[in-house]
């Protein structure tokens, strides 16, 4: 290779300049669907009703009137502007914005004529003094006040949700554009000397760790100038430190080049991995240049001693950065879309390591490391340490190791215990990510604090049988849910249907309070919820989704587990969340075989449920295809009812949907595209992908059967999809409760059997339907939360474990022994135990941005052993015992690898200074753990190895004459 290195650095420096060239179009890319664990029940039920009912991705805007309250002429006239410009904001969903002026906010009262209603400040209201006065009393009656208007009347909030796709230019939602639109329409826009603005939200918390993102880029130039410093004191030498720092930096241009190529961008709360892969970089360079300096202080040449550097390192730096490598790509596991970028972000940076600082490093100091006066430098600088490392080396006599090894175990032992106090989620109010004193903490203070609904919302989504609004059983079972979280610690107020219905109830009632409770006549409480809108966010129009929405004090880990216990033991107390399945196997003086006959008749309604779903969401097709909507469901229908009683009616669907297929012949139709049309479909019926646009023409222009093929292959997958919910009765993947779907569909059989009308009775009994609601969590910010929380807790383990795992493959693959995995694994364990105690005692909870920094940190702490095992496991293989290999390892690289930890961990305590209270964290962690790391290399690892070889002394293969000659021995 160093026969054609001038060829292999031109070449190098040719695809630096394209990759920088291309690194200066990367930009910040945020985006909230990134933060969403995918796949958990959680955001599944998220996902299906986030157009239904308000999501996590809220805008909230306070206007304070800093005098007064804000029933006055120039308020009002100010939240009327402010309203308006929200309502325009690139992103935001208009059908939701809500305040005071908007028409979605309304009230309702008795009076003699029966039920008057109205906007809050109708449209021909004036700004006068009898306005202002009907204001307030609409205000009240309204029951505004705690949600939209603050408890002393001195501010009011207007609401919004954004869309993560914005809808004019199709593309993700610039979130920062958002944030500084925020800024300048509405905060510097509206705010004075008599009205404060209090903006909080996924987009302002984005736009602020963006501002304060770009404060850490003089946090680290200054953690860049503190290493330059540094790795100038350790090799005195411009040129080495120059090279050093190119290559880690050749690297990292190289990286950001290929991230925008790739179509990614750099999330706000991933801006220190580009410093961590750089200090990587540092790491293996230090390395690099230590051996070399040592080689020419030896005598050798400048290529000579770049030659042997890179044959005796490029192996163990290659493991140790595939190790590295494997840390970061093993956080892909997570389902979380901003973790998963994280891991692509920087295992693509620690694989172009091996080229920059393994390969590269090398071939530039082989032209240009100085050598006569700097070899005499290098050689006192050596002997003026060599005096110090025969007393490190104790470490791996065996009596001191045999201390060392017990003091570790038990520094393990009480790092479990209190890790166990590790908390999963946030542990702070307002936002974790920035300080106490931030104008965004300042702002969501204030709203807890004169607001009844609070910042952090969680959303229990119970999916009832049709009509269950005006179902005395299912609403008493709702309103004791609601006052049973009402109750629990950490909820600021809840808000359900039953709640909103009796405050009706007492309106009819003259406002008497005895009144305030849930009729048992249907009609009656139907004149109660008829006036109560799905604009409330407590039901939908077919009465079969009623939500209850409860604000909690804050997100804090402790507080979300508490609510989300709570729910989970209300739900499992109560018998709740039963499946059609689970209903009919509870049927009274019922045979098995009655209840199979029940069954069979059930899963032919849920099969036409699944049929009209589908047709639902592929609307759009069916109309291209110029086929009517029902002519599926009808023949399925007729279908399965001729056939045989013990076929399931799942398979004799899918049986003749195979057949109408085979009739147009497979090469006419293309079912693997379900996947492709199904989604755009239902979201985006007037933007099909264009390959899915041209094959619904291609099908279009062919005959008749051959549509009717096409669409029944798509139908025939979806039913091996959701084939399982179909059996059970689940209704997970229906908007039609499959109770509702099961009674419909047995009202329509002819000469039904007994069983059949039997289970129409049973299931039709007010106490089989409450069994039948489903309570679903969960949906607002802190289901959201929730759901991460969980994930980041279940991944945890995993990760650790898949990285010990590889170090042990690697370690046992390349050296062939087994102590040395266990040398190497140990110390990282010991790392990462000590690391969840330190953020323990620190009080910072191990989420999205800290687990990835937390695998990160000890991914570097992997470089350390590996580099020193390498050394220490050759010179036993040349006969020395563990005290006389580690000193010699000491000599080579003791200096290097204590300089590294050093220095990384010096650059990164300046974070602690930080704006940005989560940047700071990482750097204390950070800190802590490049110590830590950097130690137990230099005291377990050696003292593992000495109690080691000497419990169960091993027989090592001698040298070889090519590897005895490159080692220096002394």
């Amino acid at each position: 290779m160093f026969r054609f290195r001038a060829v292999i650095l031109a070449l190098l420096f040719g695809i630096t300049i394209v990759a920088f060239w291309s690194a200066s179009h990367l930009r910040l890319d945020a985006g909230f669907t990134k933060q969403l664990p995918i796949g958990h029940d959680y955001i599944d039920t998220f996902l299906q009703y986030q157009d239904q009912f308000a999501g996590a991705n809220r805008v909230l805007v306070v206007l304070e009137a800093k005098n007064g309250n804000i029933f006055t002429t120039d308020y009002l006239k100010t939240l009327k502007a402010a309203t308006d410009d929200l309502f325009f904001i690139p992103g935001v969903a208009r059908g939701t914005v809500t305040s005071l002026w908007t028409a979605n906010t309304r009230f309702f009262e008795i009076t003699e004529e029966g039920i008057r209603a109205g906007d809050v400040i109708p449209a021909d209201f004036r700004l006068d003094e009898a306005g202002l006065e009907l204001a307030r009393t609409n205000v009240l009656k309204a029951g505004l006040v705690g949600r939209l208007v603050a408890n002393d009347f001195s501010a009011s909030m207007m609401t919004a949700e954004l869309q993560d796709i914005d809808p004019q230019t199709r593309q993700r939602l610039d979130y920062f554009k958002v944030a500084e639109q925020l800024e300048a329409n509405l905060r510097d826009k509206y705010e004075s000397e008599n009205v404060t603005v209090r903006i909080i939200g996924f987009a302002k918390l984005m736009g602020d760790i963006a501002d304060g993102a770009r404060g850490v880029v003089m946090f680290f130039a200054l953690a860049f100038v503190l290493t330059v410093f540094m790795l100038w004191l350790y090799c005195r030498s411009w040129l080495l430190t120059l090279v050093t720092l190119t290559a880690s930096l050749c690297s990292l241009g190289w990286q950001f080049g290929l991230l925008h190529v790739l179509g990614f961008g750099l999330d706000p709360l991933a801006i220190l991995v580009p410093f961590l892969v750089f200090a990587i970089g540092v790491s293996h360079g230090v390395q690099q240049v230590n051996m070399i300096s040592a080689e020419i202080a030896g005598g050798k040449t400048k290529e000579q001693a770049a030659r042997d550097t890179f044959t005796f390192l490029f192996l163990p730096g290659s493991i140790a950065l595939l190790t590295t490598f494997a840390g970061f790509a093993t956080l892909y596991i997570i389902p979380i879309g901003m973790i998963q970028e994280l891991a692509i972000t920087a295992s693509i940076g620690v694989a172009l390591k091996v080229v920059s600082n393994l390969l590269m490093l090398p071939l530039l100091v082989s032209y240009i490391a100085p050598t006569g006066e700097y070899a005499r430098r290098v050689r006192e600088a050596m002997a003026s340490r060599e005096k110090y490392w025969p007393y490190i080396a104790q470490i791996a006599k065996p009596r001191p190791a045999f201390i060392m090894v017990t003091g570790c175990l038990i520094l393990g032992i009480v790092g479990t215990l209190v890790s166990r106090n590790l908390q999963i989620g946030d542990v702070d109010d307002g936002a974790a990510e920035l300080r106490p004193d931030s104008r965004y903490n300042i702002d969501a203070k204030f709203i807890v604090e004169h607001f009844n609904v609070g910042v952090d919302l969680l959303t229990v989504v119970v999916e009832t049988p049709q009509d269950a609004c005006v179902d005395y059983t299912i609403m008493r079972t709702l309103d004791q849910f609601q006052w049973t979280m009402a109750n629990v610690e950490g909820v600021q107020s809840a808000i359900g249907l039953p709640f909103l219905g009796k405050q009706v109830g007492t309106l009819w009632r003259e406002g008497n309070l005895k009144w305030r409770a849930l009729p048992r006549n249907s009609d009656v409480i139907s004149q109660y919820i008829q006036p109560i809108g799905s604009s409330t966010n407590t039901l939908n129009p077919q009465c079969s989704v009623m939500p209850l929405l409860l604000f909690t004090r804050d997100h804090r880990a402790e507080t979300i587990n508490r609510v989300i216990d709570a729910v989970e033991e209300f739900r499992t107390e109560r018998g709740l969340h039963k499946s059609l399945a689970d209903l009919v196997a509870a049927m009274p003086d019922t045979t098995a075989a009655d209840k199979q006959v029940v069954m069979h008749y059930a899963r032919q309604a849920m099969v036409l449920v699944a049929v009209q779903e589908f047709q639902a969401g592929n609307r759009e097709a069916l109309e291209r295809f110029g086929l009517p909507s029902g002519w599926l469901s009808a023949e399925l229908k007729e279908a399965m009812q001729k056939a045989p009683a013990d076929r399931p009616p799942l398979d004799t669907a899918i049986e003749y949907l195979d057949g109408i297929s085979k009739a147009a012949g497979s090469d006419t139709i293309q079912p693997q595209l379900w996947q492709n049309i199904l989604p755009f479909t239902r979201t985006q019926t007037e933007n099909l992908p264009e390959d899915v646009a041209a094959d619904i023409a291609k099908v279009t222009g062919a005959s008749d059967v051959a549509k009717r093929a096409h669409i029944a292959s798509l139908v025939r997958d979806y039913f091996r999809a959701v084939r399982p919910s179909i059996e059970e009765g689940d209704r997970s993947f229906v908007n039609v409760h499959p109770l509702n779907a099961a009674l419909a569909y047995f009202g329509e059989l002819r000469d039904a059997p007994p069983a059949v009308t039997k289970a129409a009775e049973y299931l039709n009994l007010p106490s089989t339907k409450q069994e039948a609601i489903v309570v679903r969590l969960a949906s607002g910010n802190v289901g959201v939360m929730a759901a991460t929380n969980q994930v980041v807790k279940a991944s945890e383990l995993p990760m650790l474990l898949y990285v010990y795992g590889v170090v042990i493959a690697l370690v046992l693959m390349t050296y062939r022994e087994w102590r040395g995995s266990l040398c190497c694994v140990l110390p990282l364990i010991l790392s990462t135990i000590i690391g969840n105690m330190f953020l323990t005692l620190m009080g910072i909870g191990l989420k999205v941005a800290t687990l990835p920094v937390l695998a990160i940190a000890v991914g570097i702490g992997v470089d350390y052993g590996i580099y020193e095992y390498n050394r220490i496991q050759r010179y036993m293989r040349a006969g020395k015992n563990p005290y006389e290999a580690y000193l010699q390892c000491l000599q080579d690289v003791g200096s290097a690898t204590m300089f590294t930890g050093f220095t990384l961990a010096v650059g990164v305590s300046t974070w602690s200074f930080s704006a940005l209270k989560f940047q700071a964290d990482m750097g204390m962690l950070l800190t802590f753990m490049f110590l830590v790391n950097m130690i137990g290399a230099v005291t377990l690892l050696p003292a593992l190895i000495g109690v080691i070889e000497y419990l169960l002394p091993g027989k090592r293969k001698p040298l070889s004459p090519e590897e005895a000659a490159i080692i220096r021995m002394h």
